[in-house]
């Protein structure tokens, strides 16, 4: 904190030393190193810290703490942007639909990903006056911000898509052709946008842990209020 404010300091991204608890403590603390901080002025000043689940399962915040009394005051959290991205991965594996829709679009993007199917795609594109979005796909291992790109380019190509399976006779055009799809692809589309920026939001670090707090409760409304109109 630097005039009462959380201000960012980069100490470095060193190279792993060792795929154990003892091996990335110890890279952390030569990360932080090089902040020329005194190693005693650091272990003094240390009041906590914020992981990814990996972190806890190694057991590095136990491995930072100081054997005496004030190991009591420490408080480490998981980071919140780690956290709704498992929460989004809870979720999507107990929705069918999203699966479904998931599924579906994959299905479709794959066959124009390269060759004459995606030349033909473009000029479809070109005669439609659209300018062709990236084609990206779904990945377990990205987080939220990624998959909203997925849907918005997939919109956008909805057109293109349709015109060169129909002209194909391409029986993926059944996938498409359906209110219940068109419908899961814009439900979607909605929520991961959402999801998205409440992700980025919450990774700001100079945020106060309340204002963090702040953000994840209203973000938390938006998405139920979003399920009720869709229930409804």
């Amino acid at each position: 904190m630097v005039g009462g404010k959380l201000r960012s300091l980069v100490g470095g991204a060193p190279k792993l030393i060792a795929n154990d608890g003892a091996g990335v403590t110890e890279t952390l603390v030569n990360g932080l190193s090089n902040l020329k901080i005194p190693a005693e002025e650091l272990c003094s000043r240390l009041v906590g810290g914020v992981f990814d689940g990996e972190y806890f399962n190694l057991r590095v915040p136990r491995s930072l703490e100081r054997p005496d009394e004030a190991k009591d005051w420490y408080t480490y959290t998981w980071h919140p942007a780690h956290l709704i991205e498992l929460a989004e991965e809870d979720a999507k594996k107990a929705t069918s639909w999203v699966r479904g829709t998931i599924k579906s679009i994959s299905q479709i993007s794959k066959t124009f990903n390269r060759g004459k199917k995606y030349s033909e795609l473009i000029g479809e594109a070109q005669t439609q006056g659209i300018k062709l979005a990236p084609a990206g796909h779904f990945s377990d291992t990205r987080f939220a911000t990624y998959s909203s790109e997925v849907l918005k380019g997939f919109l956008k190509n909805y057109t293109s898509y349709y015109a060169r399976l129909n002209a194909d006779k391409n029986a993926d055009l059944d996938l498409m052709n359906n209110a219940r799809f068109v419908l899961g692809v814009a439900a979607m589309a909605d929520v991961y946008k959402d999801i998205g920026l409440w992700s980025q939001g919450v990774q700001k670090v100079e945020l106060a842990p309340w204002d963090i707090a702040s953000i994840i409760k209203r973000k938390m409304e938006k998405i139920e209020n979003l399920g009720h109109v869709r229930k409804t």
